[in-house]
């Protein structure tokens, strides 16, 4: 879950206060060289005197590369890397790239994708994207946020998504797994809610666990709320942000989650949870289902689950959609980086790994990152979301392999989630998302705390309170 988000453009209020550093002391980023001629790439790094090791391994790096480039350019005088110790913060953010302090690349959570692109301050990838194969298989979706009036703007690094872990021992009791291990994906919340409920009768456990605490609980909410048709905020033709939650729809998601409690009696006892105490008591066995990604199956093992007891399934659908939620990161490349800079880039990403070429030494890179996954007890099989399909040659080898060739659990076990391709994906919301995932959180701790709480009234003062912080936005 990322962290609070503010908007871009209410930031550049702060600029004036600071505009000095793009005249004193600025790189002049767009030489783009050092002063002997040398290629400048600025890498963001972890800095020394918080991590000496990863830092040292860091150095070691870059000079394994210069050395790389030296020799396929012998023409030309070569790169040099330097550290960079900018992470992105929207705080901070309009200041810095003013100041011309940005380094050539670097990463923002998917929910950065429009406040990013408004500000101005992305490189337009577009030819690099083509030039390194990393358009080829890209996914439609992913594709269009990012693309912006027909140009590239941001690189897609990597995407989960959110779905149901399932307990199969649990769920085969209640006989909700198929001979083949396949378990049952019920097609609406409701039926979702009977499941677990059903479970809880056959078996005695708890049939569903979900986070209310930390803004984990709003968060949860987000894609069954989308799915009961629900549009959280919208902008007005004056750029002025609205929350429009106070809807029928609103109301008969958070009825969804209140029916957990006192229609099936299906949550645990203990209500008041945050996401990692869900993660850990999904792992001891305490309840059947939970939302979850499928990068959570090792936490669950680390808490105590045998590793062929776990399965994933997809979100249900809503009365209105199918949809889920999905996070990540994408690589913005500075607006002022020049052509040279922007190609040693690239050209650092595939002489790394993290490319989209593939050759033999990545092919052993990638397997022998899954095998020490196994070594390690994790599970191989469960594939994570991602910007590409299979029709990207690198993504194709990573789904024969997790799948095919090293899988070390039943693929059936997971194979309704690993499908991704009849769900829609939708990202965090836009502005202010922690803001509305903390009046969320309220309403929800109070239906499953509170039998006779009125879901209409705490949508109604969610979406007032949720409101006034947009009104800060829509002033500042």
């Amino acid at each position: 879950m990322n962290c609070s988000k503010r908007k871009i453009a209410a930031l550049l209020a702060t600029v004036m206060a600071v505009s000095a550093l793009a005249g004193c002391g600025g790189k002049n980023s767009n030489a783009g060289l050092t002063e002997d001629g040398k290629v400048l790439l600025e890498i963001t790094t972890q800095q020394k005197e918080v991590n000496e090791k990863a830092y040292t391994q860091a150095m070691e790096k870059y000079a394994d590369f210069e050395k790389y480039y030296g020799e396929a350019h012998p023409d030309s005088k070569g790169v040099h890397i330097e550290p960079n110790y900018y992470v992105y913060s929207p705080k901070d953010y309009a200041a810095v790239a003013l100041g011309g302090e940005l380094p050539t690349y670097y990463s923002v959570h998917l929910t950065e994708s429009k406040s990013i692109m408004d500000a101005g301050y992305a490189k337009d990838i577009t030819k690099w994207m083509e030039k390194y194969n990393y358009v080829q298989g890209l996914d439609e979706k992913m594709k269009k946020a990012i693309t912006r009036d027909g140009k590239i703007y941001l690189m897609p690094i990597d995407v989960y998504s959110v779905g149901i872990a399932v307990n199969l021992e649990m769920l085969e009791k209640a006989g909700y797994v198929d001979e083949d291990g396949t378990p049952h994906q019920p097609e609406t919340f409701e039926e979702l809610a009977k499941m677990a409920k059903n479970i809880k009768d056959k078996t005695g456990n708890s049939g569903f666990m979900l986070p209310t605490m930390s803004n984990a609980g709003g968060w949860r909410f987000t894609p069954v709320a989308w799915a009961y048709g629900v549009t959280f905020m919208k902008q007005d033709k004056d750029g002025k942000w609205q929350a429009t939650f106070n809807t029928p729809e609103c109301v008969a998601a958070l009825q969804w989650i209140k029916d957990l409690k006192w229609k099936y009696d299906v949550i645990p006892e203990n209500v008041l949870m945050d996401e990692g105490k869900v993660r850990n008591a999904f792992g001891a066995g305490e309840a059947a289902m939970t939302f979850a990604e499928g990068a959570q199956a090792a936490t669950f093992v680390t808490a105590g689950m045998n590793k062929d007891n776990i399965g994933f399934i997809q979100l249900p659908a809503g009365p209105k959609r199918h949809v889920t939620l999905i996070g990540g990161s994408y690589n913005v490349f500075n607006r002022d980086a020049t052509d040279e800079q922007i190609d040693a880039a690239f050209e650092y990403m595939d002489w790394s790994g993290s490319g989209r070429i593939l050759n033999d030494e990545i092919k052993n890179r990638i397997k022998t990152s899954l095998q020490t996954k196994e070594e390690e007890g994790k599970l191989i099989g469960i594939l994570t979301a991602s910007p590409y399909t299979s029709d990207d040659p690198r993504r194709a080898y990573e789904i024969q392999l997790n799948t095919i060739e090293m899988a070390n659990i039943n693929m059936n076990h997971v194979k309704l989630y690993n499908d991704q391709s009849d769900i829609e994906w939708q990202q965090e919301e836009p502005i202010e998302a922690q803001a509305l995932y903390a009046v969320l959180d309220n309403a929800i701790q109070a239906v499953l705390t509170d039998e006779n709480a009125d879901c209409k009234y705490l949508i109604e003062e969610a979406c007032k309170n949720f409101q006034a912080t947009l009104d800060v936005v829509n002033n500042s």
